[in-house]
């Protein structure tokens, strides 16, 4: 389960950009705007996003934010214009600001 802003989608892949949602390749109709807020409950296979972004679960690929990422387990690599905080990440990791890997839950 995908929500942004409180709408619910469903998918594995997650692209955010400018405020255009992108889900398993499909152009989702409209825009976001404004402070955007993504929680995804589930194992996506990427997202790629400008917003802050929390997973109740492992991110199966990479992960790109333009804000804060938090989740449990990334399998490749993270990248955020903010903080990072999981248990572990499988790949190379770069944040604008902390890195807190916790280790394995």
């Amino acid at each position: 389960m995908i929500k942004i802003n409180g709408v619910t989608y469903s998918g594995t892949k997650v692209s955010i950009i400018n405020g255009n949602i992108i889900i398993d390749g499909t152009s989702i109709k409209g825009k976001v705007s404004g402070v955007i807020e993504i929680r995804i409950e589930g194992n996506p296979a990427s997202i790629e996003t400008d917003a802050n972004v929390t997973v109740k679960g492992n991110v199966q690929g990479n992960i790109d934010a333009g804000g804060n990422i938090t989740c449990t387990n990334v399998q490749g690599g993270a990248d955020a214009g903010g903080n990072i905080s999981c248990c572990n990440i499988a790949g190379s990791a770069d944040a604008g600001g902390n890195i807190i890997c916790s280790g394995s839950r």
